[in-house]
């Protein structure tokens, strides 16, 4: 059974994918995580939780307890913040991939990230 964890819900593309995924494997099987309150448009499809990425630990601990077999990194600065404030960008952007990136070693799990344009 696919347990999903999408980092990164409440933003452009992570509403939409939660949407599709929760209709494909379920609303009880695609847990959807955010810095920031629920979006409107998630309420009530299915769990919820606020995380902050950049805390490696709990992440860990919510994908240890969920039974995670995926995790969407989709948290991140895009185009026109990031290239409002690039130091900002930087030090969300790839602090993430690196707070994440040994998530699927230790609990068997597969991470997808999205192509993100840090320099230009």
């Amino acid at each position: 059974m696919e347990r999903i964890l999408i980092i990164g819900a409440c933003g452009q593309i992570g509403v939409e994918l939660t949407l599709a995924l929760r209709a494909k494997y379920g609303n009880e099987n695609v847990f959807a995580a955010d810095i920031r309150e629920e979006n409107p448009l998630l309420a009530g499809t299915g769990p919820f939780a606020i995380l902050d990425v950049m805390d490696a630990e709990a992440t860990r601990a919510l994908v240890r307890k969920e039974k995670i077999t995926t995790i969407y990194l989709l948290a991140a600065l895009l185009s026109a913040t990031g290239e409002k404030d690039p130091k900002l960008c930087w030090n969300l952007n790839i602090p993430t991939r690196t707070a994440t990136a040994f998530i699927p070693l230790k609990f068997r799990c597969r991470l997808l990230t999205e192509n993100t344009k840090l320099l230009r």
